[in-house]
């Protein structure tokens, strides 16, 4: 499911040509999907509100008698056609989806950077994809932090997507990052 929402937002960048407003469209388009779920919820949330003078009235009543409190509680759900439940489940739904459309959007953050950086590392300067005042999306966003990755970005970066990056990158490039490879590594090793 995680690729579908990938290839989703790839398809939408490919239209509208920056990730800062594919993530925006992306972002409506979910939203969008999900709204039938969403007002079946504020629905049942509503009916429920509706009838919970009736509901206090009932606690009142029946504070001592645990069963028939429930028992009554359940014939006034029934009578009135509202369901506990109902407000529940269509959350339930969303969840996942929501989780799956934040890792579509981490799984092309983190490939996105990994490119920056090969980008940098062959000598090139890296391609920023920048959205109103963002310089960079796939970075974090404040006046203290780097617009380029930092080396603790790039630690999270899961091992497929280093690999899938490479395996993707012409011969030319890979003969001229493993070339620019130790002037990098060269500083880093050579602690007095």
């Amino acid at each position: 499911m995680t690729a579908l929402f990938i290839n989703l937002l790839n398809w939408i960048n490919g239209i509208v040509g920056n990730y800062g407003w594919s993530i925006v469209v992306f972002t409506l388009i979910i939203r969008m999907v999900l709204l039938p779920l969403d007002i079946k919820s504020k629905k049942s949330m509503r009916a429920i509100s509706k009838i919970q003078p009736q509901l206090n009235a009932l606690q009142k009543k029946y504070a001592n008698d645990k069963d028939k409190l429930n028992q009554k509680t359940m014939e006034l759900y029934r009578k009135e056609h509202v369901s506990p439940m109902a407000g529940c489940l269509p959350m339930l739904i969303q969840l996942p989806l929501l989780w799956i459309m934040f890792a579509a959007m981490r799984s092309i953050a983190n490939e996105q950077m990994v490119r920056q950086i090969i980008q940098y590392a062959c000598g090139e300067a890296p391609q920023l994809s920048g959205w109103l005042w963002i310089k960079n999306v796939w970075a974090s966003d404040s006046i203290f932090a780097a617009v380029v990755p930092t080396l603790q970005n790039l630690q999270q970066v899961p091992a497929d997507i280093w690999t899938s990056v490479i395996a993707g990158l012409p011969q030319e490039t890979i003969q001229l990052l493993a070339a620019n490879i130790p002037n990098y590594t060269e500083g880093m090793l050579s602690v007095s």
